[in-house]
């Protein structure tokens, strides 16, 4: 934190640009990239759907103690015979593992097939379950479109996830549209307004600066080369359909689980989804012409009510309330994942306060993603990306970034290890100790525990 601090500089940055000059604007770019993914997560509904899952599960383990580690294997190992909270967790499992998996870029490149003719952009719609992440063994060797008939034939519903394939000289990338691309992309387009702004280039210029990489270029080329928009508007206008992406999430807007479509025909969807329905739409309206409020709003709402999804202000405060809900039933000061939800409410109040049609907007620049932050500062902890060493170790703003990890590895794995002590995300002060030895720190009004002796003395749960 103190590092990104003392790399800011006001804009324009006086040309010509040292050495010293160009890696401090470096370092803050990679700070505000990384402020965006924080920024957007938490003041989302996708972001909500993912604590809310955590919540549940972390309730789940709670209703009945001594879960045998992995949860998923020992159930699925006795389907015919489990009781009600069993079948509980075991849907669970499924649902946790699905939110995580959307938070995961996931791409793979194929050099052997070629496009001679230059560069293509295309995107395919994958049929998808959670259940194809986690089939057992045995099932491997069905067929993709048999096993899916088979989810059908048991009321299970199929969500699609899109593909963007990306062709070029040297082979086909071929990325998952999913929330962590979408992210990713948005990410990017804030370092985009941020070098325009810097540099006083346009944003062909601008272009030329980003890292390589498909995950951050792979939705920028399919929206430019699909002809979705020009590229003197891709900024606001990529930015207003990934938004509108992570905000339509059924699951918090209606309440509609993750495996079945309800009474009114609305099923879940992931963000990519929605994204591709969105872009898919932007030819039948008129474009972005500026970056003024009342334009942003104009088209916010006029895109919305063409794909037929409610407006920007109803989904925005739904979320709200969905997430005010939450925090009024727990003492968020003492449990668990509290000060997440807290950081999560006090997001989309702002969201609100800004006028959630210009939100995506407003994100992105400095103001934006400092009020964001700021506000959530007692629930962070900066870390450095290279060293993995925080800059003010927090243990008690730790849960926010741990319980993910610990969760799945209760859920997948035969026992859980402290992903503090691995560097993931970061190392704790006492990562160089004996793994196995779970740490206690003292705060000037009480002690705080490591948070995976925590779930193992409140859930039971095998630790090692």
């Amino acid at each position: 934190m103190l590092e990104a601090e003392a790399s800011m500089q006001p804009y324009p940055i006086t040309q010509p640009i040292s050495i010293e000059v160009r890696n401090k604007f470096s370092t803050s770019l990679t700070f505000f990239h990384e402020c965006a993914h924080f920024s957007q997560f938490i003041s989302s509904s996708f972001g909500l759907r993912t604590l809310r899952y955590t919540l549940i599960c972390l309730r789940n383990l709670s209703t009945k103690r001594g879960w045998p580690l992995p949860i998923f294997q020992n159930l699925h190992s006795r389907l015919e015979s489990l009781s009600e909270d069993e079948k509980t967790m075991y849907g669970h499992c499924f649902m946790l593992a699905d939110a995580m998996d959307q938070l995961s870029i996931s791409q793979n490149f194929d050099p052997l097939k070629k496009c001679l003719s230059g560069l293509t952009v295309s995107v395919r719609m994958e049929p998808w379950s959670p259940h194809f992440s986690i089939t057992p063994a045995d099932r491997e060797s069905i067929e993709k479109d048999e096993f899916i008939k088979f989810l059908v034939s048991i009321g299970a519903h199929i969500k699609k996830i899109p593909i963007i394939e990306v062709a070029t000289e040297d082979g086909l990338a071929q990325i998952a549209l999913n929330a962590a691309s979408l992210m990713e992309a948005y990410a990017v387009v804030c370092e985009l307004s941020h070098l325009q702004n810097a540099l006083r280039c346009d944003l062909a210029e601008a272009l030329n600066y980003l890292p390589e990489g498909n995950e951050y270029w792979a939705v920028i080329l399919y929206v430019l080369q699909s002809g979705f928009c020009r590229l003197d508007t891709l900024l606001p206008t990529l930015s207003v359909c990934i938004d509108i992406a992570l905000m339509y999430d059924p699951f918090i807007l209606y309440d509609v689980p993750w495996d079945i479509v309800d009474e009114q025909g609305r099923g879940d969807c992931y963000p990519g989804e929605t994204f591709v329905t969105v872009c898919n739409a932007l030819p039948k309206l008129r474009p972005i012409e500026s970056a003024e409020p009342a334009e942003i709003e104009r088209f916010s709402k006029e895109l919305c009510a063409c794909v037929g999804l409610p407006s920007p202000t109803w989904m925005a405060d739904k979320a709200f309330a969905v997430a005010d809900n939450i925090l009024k039933q727990l003492p968020w000061e003492r449990a668990l994942m509290g000060g997440a939800l807290k950081a999560h409410r006090d997001a989309l109040k702002i969201r609100r306060d800004i006028g959630a049609s210009i939100f995506p907007i407003e994100l992105i620049t400095t103001g934006g993603l400092n009020r964001i932050v700021s506000r959530a500062r007692q629930s962070i902890v900066f870390y450095n990306l290279h060293t993995k060493q925080p800059d003010i170790f927090v243990p008690r703003a730790i849960d926010c970034i741990t319980v993910h990890s610990i969760l799945m590895q209760a859920i997948f794995a035969p026992a859980i290890r402290c992903p503090l002590k691995f560097g993931t995300p970061f190392f704790c002060p006492t990562a160089a100790s004996d793994p196995n030895h779970l740490c206690v720190w003292k705060l000037p009004d009480r002690k705080v525990e490591c948070l995976v002796d925590i779930l193992e003395r409140q859930f039971g749960l095998s630790v090692e």
